[in-house]
């Protein structure tokens, strides 16, 4: 149970800081926000602590058969949270606790006695100072333990319009440099493109199946066939906002297009080249249901960094997309 005394370090001003004491709940449910509330039975059972009454409103959530065991507080819960991930990760990777200490006079007490020198502060090497790494965290990290593992691998394939690609470099490194390397011009939608101009086995292949057959080698920067039998990589396509207009077009018509040699034969529809990649939507039929608003929506729910603001955000472009489609539709009929 929850201790009651004032002086407890959770106490602020006299309420707890981890929200203690709980509210009584008939049943175990899920609020809002995805947090698990307990049931907590007001059945008139409490223990006395510190002259208080403890009830199932400050029981602290534990699992009972670990608890037996190891003789110690262990809660182990299921969450089915899609930010649990980024959580975890960021809570195993941030470090160890650090503290910082300074010894300063008494109050009263005259400042000659204490150098003048010694009260230069470096912060950097108080910083360094500060660092405690514990024996196992050592011991694993001497022995060039992994911290985690990741299978199977992941493959972000970029997309984006022609001669539109994002180049990324150095501050120091001089501007006519990046323009005349060649390899920076290459991304795997670009070199997806020049490999189906020299090799056909592929051209029964969209974007996104490109890597069931193929691989994308990083060092060179290009496609070559799939040997191994191992699981192929998770695919990860670039995501596109539906305001981004012809952008959003383009990825869609990237997981339907297949054997495509330029960027002019992903406009093609009925062996007729369209100007742009939304006329192309329109032909083969995305666009006739609003299916690029439910793409959109599946699309977002499915990355494990969506946030409520992000679906909002989502809806208020489709919303506003759908308005003005409305009116360009009113005044054209």
């Amino acid at each position: 149970m929850r201790s009651c005394k004032d002086e407890t370090p959770c106490m602020f001003y006299g309420v707890y800081s981890k929200h203690f004491p709980k509210q009584y709940e008939d049943v175990t449910r899920f609020d809002k926000d995805g947090y698990v509330h307990y049931r907590r039975r007001n059945d008139g059972c409490f223990a006395v602590t510190y002259g208080i009454n403890l009830d199932n409103e400050y029981v602290v959530p534990y699992y009972k058969k670990i608890y037996l065991v190891f003789q110690a507080h262990i809660n182990v819960e299921y969450c089915g949270w899609s930010m649990i991930i980024k959580y975890l990760f960021k809570y195993i990777s941030k470090g160890v606790d650090r503290i910082r200490a300074k010894i300063t006079r008494s109050l009263g007490e005259p400042s000659d006695k204490f150098d003048k020198k010694s009260s230069n502060i470096n912060e950097i090497q108080n910083f360094v100072d500060a660092i405690f790494i514990c024996p196992h965290e050592v011991a694993w990290r001497i022995f060039n333990f992994d911290i985690h593992h990741r299978n199977p691998a992941m493959q972000v394939l970029a997309v984006h319009l022609e001669n539109m690609k994002t180049i990324t470099f150095k501050d120091k490194k001089l501007l006519q440099d990046v323009v005349n390397n060649p390899m920076t011009k290459k991304t795997t939608l670009t070199q997806w493109l020049k490999n189906n101009q020299i090799d056909d086995n592929g051209h029964h292949l969209n974007y996104l199946d490109y890597l069931s057959e193929y691989k994308w080698v990083a060092r060179g920067k290009d496609w070559c066939h799939r040997m191994s039998k191992k699981t192929p990589p998770i695919i990860i396509l670039i995501y596109i906002h539906p305001t981004c207009g012809e952008l959003f077009y383009l990825r869609m018509l990237l997981s339907h297009q297949v054997g495509c040699q330029t960027f002019n034969d992903i406009k093609i529809a009925g062996q007729v080249i369209f100007p742009t990649y939304g006329a192309t939507c329109e032909q083969l039929g995305l666009l006739g249901d609003d299916k690029e608003w439910m793409y959109a929506f599946d699309d977002a729910s499915s990355w494990a960094t969506v946030t409520p603001r992000s679906v909002a955000e989502t809806l208020g472009g489709v919303t506003s997309s759908l308005y003005h489609s409305y009116i360009t539709y009113t005044e054209q009929y």
